[in-house]
């Protein structure tokens, strides 16, 4: 005896993987046959997962165009059935899966990860920033010990030098001839207050970011800096400016010293 939970299954097995258990469970309406009233509902769930990943990946669908975007959520939603009852984690394998997808260019997989880092980077939890204030107390003789722990809504995002004034373009209906592309580059994605920031990420930066998101502290990154293609003092300016940028634009959840405990605002 087939029990409504086998039959609700069979549908969710139909709309996600086209499996054809359950047809022999519909009964035709009308001039509609099981197949094509079957078809239906499985032609509605396509077009609100495509329309789900137009919502979390407005920039590439709008580099794409309608047509293509369609056919890419098409692609993808074939590979990635829906697992989650919430549709919000549904594009989370689109920009790994556009980077192995031979007929999406170098540039829209790159737009596909800055969309879902900023997707991500809106519904990241609520932090407390910090401030320069903040260090104030701290000792000079600390300061090489200097350890940031970050927002968690930041994200690096690697893509094309002119992503960032491509997707805004795009947004604004300016077309995808509005931002000259450059080399790869890397981008900073994260949020300040309810609004989410983005801004091209230079390469110093990026090496000290990354030692300092590894748990390094100043001095380390300093190192860094001056093992790269800088000398000592422009290093140690650039690594003031950097400390300087991440604080007043909100990067920076707490602070700790080798010789100071875990300082954290509020």
């Amino acid at each position: 005896m087939t029990t409504l939970a086998d039959l609700q299954r069979q549908f969710q097995d139909h709309l996600t993987l086209g499996s054809q258990t359950v047809l022999p469970a519909i009964q035709t309406q009308g001039e509609l046959a099981p197949a094509d009233r079957l078809g239906i509902y499985r032609y509605a769930y396509r077009q609100r997962l495509t329309e789900a990943l137009a919502n979390d990946f407005p920039g590439l669908a709008a580099l794409l165009g309608a047509t293509a975007f369609a056919d890419l959520a098409r692609r993808y939603v074939a590979a990635h059935p829906s697992r989650n009852p919430s549709l919000r984690w549904f594009g989370a394998q689109l920009p790994a899966f556009a980077a192995a997808d031979p007929l999406v260019t170098p540039v829209a997989t790159g737009m596909a990860r800055f969309d879902w880092a900023v997707a991500m980077a809106f519904d990241a939890p609520d932090e407390a920033a910090i401030g320069l204030a903040d260090l104030a107390g701290m000792p000079p003789e600390s300061a090489a010990g200097l350890r940031f722990t970050f927002v968690a809504s930041l994200a690096v995002v690697a893509g094309d030098a002119g992503l960032g004034e491509l997707r805004r373009g795009l947004l604004r209906g300016e077309g995808s001839e509005t931002a000259a592309l450059g080399d790869e580059s890397a981008w900073l994605v994260w949020r300040q207050g309810d609004s989410v920031q983005y801004r091209s990420l230079p390469a110093a930066e990026r090496v000290a970011l990354e030692v300092m998101q590894g748990g390094g502290s100043l001095g380390e990154m300093c190192l860094a800096l001056a093992a790269g293609p800088h000398e000592a003092a422009p290093a140690q300016h650039s690594a003031a400016q950097f400390i300087n940028d991440w604080l007043t634009q909100g990067l920076v959840a707490a602070f700790a010293g080798d010789a100071a405990p875990s300082t954290q605002a509020g």
